[in-house]
């Protein structure tokens, strides 16, 4: 079946359209016009390891399930792309590290967060990146997120670092559910 039959239907049920609104934003993207949402969290205490960062985002990705999905456009753009699974998921493409020059000042890390805002999203993939930033002044670390607007706007950004994020310090590790794409 054409990835893009039977959007919404029962072959397919982790595939559906854009909405009007969302499939505009990708439309408008242009070269010097990147249309993503973006964060910088600062955190205390020591960093997590690129490796547990990672784990914990895929963890919950099964709670997040567009994290692990792409936009494939419709033959002859006859109607408007569908999300779809992206067989080829690696968290590796979308979670990385970088080490400041340190210590690094807020005002470093604004320079650094605006730098990785004007590159473009790769949209064949996932449209969304997370960057882990450590050697913060003060012991300090952040967490740079960056998610293309046709799949996040400012209220569903909140809740996904609410998803992403645990309040407790001591909160378990979550287990990250086995995924296999639909398509």
């Amino acid at each position: 079946m054409c990835p893009w039959a039977g959007a919404g239907s029962a072959h397919n049920e982790r595939m559906d359209r854009l909405s009007p609104l969302d499939a505009t934003w990708l439309h408008l993207e242009r070269e010097v016009q990147q249309l993503h949402v973006g964060s910088a969290l600062i955190f205390e205490g020591p960093a997590p390891s690129l490796a547990q960062l990672s784990a914990a985002i895929e963890s919950r990705l099964d709670l997040i399930p567009r994290y692990r999905q792409r936009v494939l456009r419709v033959p002859l753009e006859l109607g408007r792309p569908v999300w779809a699974d992206y067989p080829l998921f690696r968290i590796g493409d979308h979670v990385r590290h970088a080490t400041l020059p340190g210590p690094c000042t807020e005002e470093s890390l604004r320079e650094l967060a605006a730098c990785l805002m004007s590159e473009h999203l790769d949209l064949s993939r996932p449209l969304w990146e997370t960057w882990l930033l450590d050697g913060l002044e003060g012991g300090r670390w952040a967490m740079v997120n960056k998610t293309h607007h046709s799949m996040i706007d400012g209220i569903s950004g909140a809740d996904i670092i609410d998803v992403l994020l645990d309040r407790d310090p001591d909160a378990p590790a979550r287990l990250a559910v086995p995924w296999t794409p639909a398509c």
